[in-house]
Parts: C-alpha cells; structure tokens; sequence
C-alpha cells in the first residue's frame, strides 16, 4: 500500500491507474488530489450500493470529533460516582520550523496536563475496565463525547 501525502488517503498499488510496482522515491500524491489542483473534476470511489462510507476512529480523531486521553487511573468516589485521571493527546495546530505541513495532520502529541474528570455513564465505565483488564492497565482509550 502506499499513502498519498496531500489526502494522506491509502491506496493498493495494483489498484491505481496505472497500476504501480513499487513504491516511489520521495512524496506521492493520488490521482484525486492532483485532479483537484488542476482543477478538474475527480470522481471520488464510490462505496458499494446499500453501504454507506463509514468514518474512521482516525478521520473523527484528525477533524477533533474524537479525544484520545492516556487513563492513568479510575476509581470510584464515595457518592458512587465514577472518575479518571488521564493526560490528553492533542493534534498541534502549528507546525515546527522546517517541518512539512502534512506531517502534522498525522502526528498525535502527549501532554503533560492530568485532568481529574467524572464518568457519566456507566455502560462506558464498564468498557474502561474490559480494555483495563485486557490490555493490562497499558491502556490508551478513545472517549466519544461520553465524558461529562
């Protein structure tokens, strides 16, 4: 597979017009996104007939539709309320000096905030604890707009 740097779009080698044998030298960009800067018009794949296209974890973590919080703990207050404490990635909105712009829509950076924050439901907490237990408390969850 290969990965076109301006979409950052997977693509299959053997599906690509024309089709490519190897890997190019240096940055690649697909047919879609070079159409689009001569400004013709790209016809985009189409899903199958009945299916719908199905967002990502990653296209709802890249547009900020998905938070990613490293857990560090989870207990339980007195009140039977449920809490964590996680540190938060983040998606820089700038670039560092010298660095290529795409590179920055692929990088996830680890901060150094902890944020102390209720868990509003349970059916949530309980899959916090089936991804704790699995994955050994090394876990690193992504929370849908389920943190109140």
């Amino acid at each position: 597979m290969i990965e076109c740097d301006d979409c950052l779009g997977g693509f299959h080698l053997k599906c690509l017009r024309p089709p490519l044998k190897e890997i190019p030298d240096g940055d690649w960009i697909c047919e879609f996104c070079e159409a689009r800067k001569e400004g013709k018009k790209a016809d985009l794949p189409e899903p199958p007939k009945g299916k719908k296209p199905r967002r990502t974890e990653r296209d709802k973590l890249l547009s900020s539709d998905l938070w990613a919080v490293h857990i560090e703990s989870l207990w339980k207050e007195p009140d039977g309320s449920y809490w964590f404490r996680g540190r938060w990635y983040v998606i820089l909105e700038e670039t560092a000096v010298g660095r290529k712009p795409h590179n920055l829509r692929r990088e996830l950076y680890h901060t150094n905030d902890f944020a102390d924050i209720e868990v509003g439901n349970s059916l949530l907490i309980e899959i916090i604890l089936s991804f704790m237990y699995a994955s050994k408390w090394k876990l690193y969850s992504c929370l849908h707009l389920l943190v109140y």
